[in-house]
């Protein structure tokens, strides 16, 4: 039984744009297309817990105060959405994926390269942000 995931959307609410990882060819799912940063709930861990962990795996950024924006039951499990605002004095160093990209609202949705559920979550985040 899986404790459910979480996943970050960071913002740059200068720019209005939100990142995204280009997952590689060896991710469970969404290979090869964009989704979002996170991972596994792993045992005795709180979401939030969970987030800053895998934030600091997969990105060395050390998220400050992130919000869950919504949280969605996927195959009876919940994920958890988290955002936060990105902080530019931070550098981000990516260790999982094939690459990251900042994407506005209007190059997400001509992006081809991503499922329609992520890309539908995504335009819902940038949307509660205020990003449009």
């Amino acid at each position: 039984m899986t404790l459910g995931s979480c996943s970050i959307v960071l913002y740059n609410k200068r720019n209005k744009t939100i990142l995204l990882q280009l997952r590689d060819e060896h991710a469970p799912i969404y290979s090869n297309e964009y989704g979002f940063f996170g991972g596994h709930i792993e045992n005795k861990e709180i979401p939030l817990g969970c987030i800053k962990r895998e934030c600091l795996e997969e990105l060395e950024y050390q998220l400050e105060a992130p919000k869950m924006i919504f949280m969605r039951y996927i195959q009876k499990a919940p994920r958890y959405h988290f955002v936060e605002e990105y902080n530019p004095n931070k550098p981000l160093t990516q260790h999982e994926g094939q690459d990251k990209k900042w994407f506005t609202y209007q190059e997400l949705k001509s992006e081809k390269n991503i499922s329609k559920s992520i890309k539908e979550r995504s335009i819902e985040i940038i949307k509660k942000l205020k990003l449009t």
